[in-house]
């Protein structure tokens, strides 16, 4: 496959809209309504795919198997066995990553919104004018003050790299997997809204609000192993009831269906800190209440208390393509890269292309 030495170029977001990226004034309204009753609607959506209770289950099931794998019969097993729908959004696959450990695969199945330069004040602009800072997006304001230092040099360290934007719809595989091989450094789970990600809105909404970087995100910060930092972000979005990881469960519902009903947000802990340590423990250094637990049905954790969790042997590395989480209906994933990678974005990939987990993106400098 051909790949380009240019990093970038000024066509890389292009300037028309494709047809089905279009929003009536009636959708846009209707989902500017859904925005106002989100909590509720995240919490039915919840409901919905979660519950055991016959026939709503199995009508769930069924509209998730017409509707949205398109009755695809390789999928039949999957439909009987699953015992709720959630378990059919959260299914594993087989993905297959570029074995070269300078090739990027993409972390999951996805539309591939924009890659996008990031400029020397931090400034992201992306299709249509939506923009935001990179500050703000990895909310260096909400950061405590014993760990400023520390995230204002990690910040200032993605000045002119690169973002990469991916967009899960309800139908897409769920997971996201390591773009390339890392060892985790630190967790940390920013609270916010839970706004709808597809970019036919974001569009639709003339830049209303940047909801990548106002929305519930969970950031991944990785070492590589020539010691570069990257970062993953997963997006929480509207109807996303949680964002799971290999580690740490973090659910973004409201607890109880009143507070719900009363369209409460998710209470604000403000940032929960996980940082990686000595002997592959993971400890929460973070004041105040956290909403993360340990994922035991991983494999990788052995125990925890309240502050933190002890895992097995190599509990911190992740090999590329191995599974690192995944999201309870659809959302976005960030990839964040300094300009020391200088990475180089595959010269046939588009905007608003889909991508399978695996599939080469682009490669990065060792």
């Amino acid at each position: 496959m051909q790949e380009t030495e240019k990093i970038f170029s000024t066509d890389l977001v292009r300037s028309e809209e494709p047809a089905f990226k279009t929003l009536s004034p009636f959708r846009a309204k209707l989902l500017r309504l859904l925005h106002a009753c989100s909590p509720l609607f995240t919490r039915l959506v919840y409901f919905f795919f979660h519950t055991k209770i016959p026939g709503i289950k199995h009508l769930a099931k069924w509209i998730f198997f017409k509707k949205y794998l398109k009755g695809d019969l390789s999928y039949q097993e999957l439909y009987r066995r699953s015992p709720t729908a959630a378990a059919m959004f959260i299914r594993r696959e087989q993905r297959d990553f570029p074995k070269a450990l300078e090739k990027i695969g993409a972390p999951a199945d996805a539309c591939f919104f924009a890659a996008t330069p990031i400029d020397l004040k931090g400034q992201v602009v992306e299709a249509k004018g939506i923009q935001y800072t990179l500050k703000g997006l990895l909310a260096l304001d909400q950061i405590p003050a014993v760990f400023q230092n520390y995230w204002l040099t990690l910040v200032e360290k993605f000045y002119q790299g690169v973002l990469l934007n991916f967009y899960l719809s309800p139908p897409d595989y769920h997971w996201f997997r390591m773009p390339l091989a890392g060892k985790l450094k630190k967790i940390i789970r920013l609270s916010g809204r839970l706004r709808t990600v597809d970019p036919a809105y974001q569009f639709a909404a003339e830049s209303e609000f940047p909801v990548v970087a106002t929305n519930e995100r969970v950031i991944f910060e990785f070492e590589d192993p020539q010691g570069q930092s990257f970062l993953l972000l997963a997006v929480g979005a509207m109807g996303c009831s949680g964002i799971c990881s290999e580690l740490l469960d973090f659910r973004s519902c409201p607890r109880g269906f009143w507070d719900a009903v009363r369209l409460k947000e998710v209470e604000n802990y403000g940032p929960e800190i996980w940082e990686a340590q000595e002997k592959g423990i993971l400890r929460r250094v973070s004041l105040g209440e956290g909403v993360g637990r340990a994922n035991f049905k991983s494999g990788r954790c052995q125990a925890e208390n309240q502050h933190q969790i002890l895992l097995k042997d190599n509990g911190l590395i992740f090999n590329k393509g191995e599974e690192l989480g995944f999201f309870e209906i659809g959302s976005t994933v960030l990839l964040l890269f300094p300009p020391s990678m200088e990475f180089c974005l595959r010269d046939n990939l588009k905007p608003y292309d889909k991508v399978r987990a695996g599939e080469f993106l682009g490669k990065i400098k060792l």
